[in-house]
């Protein structure tokens, strides 16, 4: 997850991530500060677009964050803006994989869905709207030992229920 300070910054800042090695935030800005218009995150929030990468290593946009990508296992990701209803972008989530290869509709629709409710979130300090059909487990000490997650911000799907807007996008717990 990357943030703007404000409207009339030109950078974003790495607040949170997860699944990656603990310098990985140090990592990307070293290889290339974020900013506004450069690169999938830059563009995504510039544009108020999702920006699909299917291949890091051939896609001229993520030039300067080959190696980084390549350390923790990247392949391809996306994108998406942040931002709240009649407000700038104020950041974008980024998602990735392991594998290379087209982003289905699905899959951006979902991202897009959780990046508004963050976006709301963040914004107001609590969702305000929406429902997209996931139980969230809190990410204790012992979750994070055993998932390596580096800490204990954020939360883990641990359910997926039936019928709703992230089964029928084919998110797994």
């Amino acid at each position: 997850l990357c943030l703007r300070g404000s409207e009339s910054d030109s950078g974003l800042a790495v607040v949170a991530s997860w699944g990656f090695s603990p310098r990985y935030a140090d990592d990307l800005v070293s290889a290339h500060p974020l900013e506004m218009g450069f690169g999938p995150a830059g563009l995504a929030a510039e544009s108020a677009k999702a920006v699909l990468v299917e291949d890091i290593e051939t896609d001229p946009l993520c030039v300067p964050w080959r190696s980084v990508g390549r350390s923790e296992g990247v392949r391809a990701m996306v994108s998406v803006p942040l931002q709240p209803r009649e407000s700038y972008v104020i950041g974008v989530l980024n998602a990735f994989r392991d594998e290379t290869g087209p982003w289905h509709a699905e899959d951006v629709d979902l991202l897009s869905l959780l990046a508004d409710h963050a976006a709301i979130a963040i914004r107001t300090g609590s969702v305000t709207r929406g429902w997209i059909g996931v139980e969230a487990q809190e990410i204790t000490p012992e979750v994070a030992r055993a998932r390596k997650t580096g800490g204990t911000r954020g939360a883990l799907t641990a359910r997926v229920l039936e019928r709703g807007p992230a089964d029928r996008a084919g998110v797994n717990a």
